[in-house]
């Protein structure tokens, strides 16, 4: 319920706040469109059967890409792939493209999972970030972010640039914030007045056709809506570098280089990394502190960079960044054949642990022989009753195969023979860990980053604002009549929900539009105006 408050003049009705308020939504009769008239002669005729009929198909396909349903069930499964990928380690990218890598590095992970293995292998749950229904379902949740913008454009521009400019009686009645004065002056110039204060307020005003003398729509941040537009822009543009990296390229989390050696990348590139040397520095503690790789990257035999590298430092070339991950040590090994020809000359990392921490390994395969070489040695600080402290056990395990078919354990400096082949151990040398990733997609993330929180700002605290004004003459038999002084009644209503911020606002530029009819400048005293504000329950 509201009351009437006279001031000397001006009548101010407290505005009220309701949840059953009734808005200008709805848009205004139209008139019916007319019947539809026959085609003359001279027309262009009945449309070709299959451009009606791939029509359909356009539409019905946009229709289902912009389906609430169809987004929610995308996101739904894009959310379970995620928690998947998230939940379930995932293969290494050199492992993946290895057959015999992938298989040994599912065995090692055989403990972990135990019968559920090789169903999650089959199901390809250790690679879901590369997997191809990940990557249709990034398609299929981008298509309908876009079909979902399309469709809202139209309204967003309807709203923004052709609004409704008329409100009925109803709405002015149960808005959710709404002033009703009575003004001193003519309706025109009452209306006048109002308007003033709303441009002063940087309001856009509208006439309203139904009443362009009396009534009036008026906006501020009317580009506003788009702001929606700019938040589904930047979730298109993110998930196209998720595209982008995922079809071109790639990360090696796990790139051992021995010191002294080089290593080629892979991946299609003619890159290859040395490194010249490694050092490491400790807390008092003994915890890491710092662990430095001298590397230099060549390209195709060319050498084109040499840097130190840190976790946080990494060298970066042509889009590929190369970063300090971990580091152990590696096995000196040498393999020939009975014949002398070498197979294997080189520093094996012993890179992965056994399950009870007690022994660190690597392998060697050599696929001529079909035989994988794993090296064993304890793990630092701990001693072993069969593997003493600078010592080396060599098994042979056929690739097919998971039982070793022969073993030696090997002192440095010395030679056995291992399944016919000959394995000298030389000695221990340390080892760098690399992670090695070519991200060409990042930039495109990063820009749909930067476009998101453009569009977050604009949604939260940019915010359209939209007013309704009516203005009536005061007739006699009204309360507030003068006889010989003509008086106006306005009535201004928003469509905007509860906003105490703007509530200030709004109650500012009501008193303003009291204060002008009075032949002052500035705002009425506040304490004049009336103080009952009801909000919904």
């Amino acid at each position: 319920m509201t009351r009437s408050v006279d001031l000397a003049g001006p009548q101010v009705l407290a505005r009220t706040i309701d949840d059953s308020r009734s808005g200008p939504g709805a848009p205004p009769p139209q008139t019916p469109p007319p019947p539809p008239t026959a085609r003359r002669g001279g027309g262009r005729g009945p449309r070709k059967r299959g451009s009606s009929l791939l029509h359909r198909i356009a539409r019905k396909t946009v229709a289902f890409f912009y389906n609430k349903q169809t987004a929610i069930a995308i996101i739904l499964f894009m959310a379970f792939l995620t928690l998947v990928g998230t939940m379930i380690q995932q293969s290494p990218d050199g492992v993946r493209g290895d057959p015999e890598a992938y298989a040994s590095w599912i065995d090692r992970n055989r403990p972990r999972y135990g019968g559920w293995t090789d169903i999650l292998a089959t199901l390809g749950f250790y690679h879901v970030f590369a997997s191809w229904w990940f990557k249709i379902t990034t398609i299929m949740l981008t298509l309908s972010i876009i079909a979902c913008t399309a469709h809202r454009c139209p309204q967003l521009w309807q709203r923004s640039m052709h609004p409704h400019t008329h409100a009925g009686e109803r709405f002015f009645d149960h808005a959710g914030l709404r002033a009703d004065v009575v003004v001193a002056g003519t309706p025109e110039q009452a209306r006048a007045g109002v308007e003033d204060v709303l441009r002063a307020h940087h309001y856009r005003i509208l006439s309203n056709p139904k009443d362009p003398q009396r009534s009036s729509y008026a906006d501020r941040f009317r580009y506003a809506p788009f702001s929606t537009l700019v938040a589904h822009t930047a979730f298109v543009v993110i998930l196209l570098g998720v595209l982008i990296t995922s079809a071109l390229g790639f990360r090696l989390n796990e790139f051992p280089v021995t010191v002294g050696q080089s290593r080629a990348v892979g991946q299609d590139t003619d890159l290859t990394i040395q490194v010249n040397s490694f050092s490491d520095s400790y807390h008092p503690d003994g915890q890491p502190m710092d662990f430095v790789s001298d590397i230099t990257l060549f390209d195709g035999g060319r050498q084109v960079a040499r840097q130190e590298i840190r976790v946080n430092t990494p060298l970066a070339y042509d889009g590929v960044m190369i970063y300090q991950s971990y580091f152990g040590i590696a096995a000196m090994m040498r393999i020939t054949d009975t014949t002398g020809t070498v197979l294997f000359d080189g520093g094996v990392p012993l890179q992965y642990t056994t399950d009870d921490e007690r022994h660190v390994f690597g392998s060697v395969t050599l696929p001529e022989h079909g035989m994988k070489l794993w090296i064993i040695t304890a793990a630092s600080g701990r001693l072993d009753a069969l593997v003493a402290p600078g010592q080396v056990q060599v098994d042979a395990v056929p690739v097919e195969a998971t039982e070793r078919t022969d073993s030696a354990l090997l002192d440095q400096g010395s030679t056995s023979q291992v399944e016919g082949l000959n394995v000298t151990f030389h000695r221990e040398r340390q080892f760098t860990g690399l992670s090695v990733a070519r991200d060409r997609g990042a930039i495109v993330v990063w820009i749909g980053a930067g476009l998101m929180s453009v569009g977050f700002l604009l949604t939260f605290f940019v915010k359209q604002r939209r007013l309704w004004v009516r203005v009536r003459p005061i007739e006699p038999g009204h309360p507030s009549y003068v006889p010989g002084a003509p008086r106006s009644r306005v009535r201004i209503a928003s469509a905007d929900r509860f906003d105490i911020g703007y509530e200030r606002r709004f109650r500012r530029m009501v008193a303003q539009v009291v204060a002008q009819s009075r032949g002052r400048t500035g705002p009425a005293d506040p304490a004049h105006l009336p103080s009952s504000t009801h909000r919904p329950g």
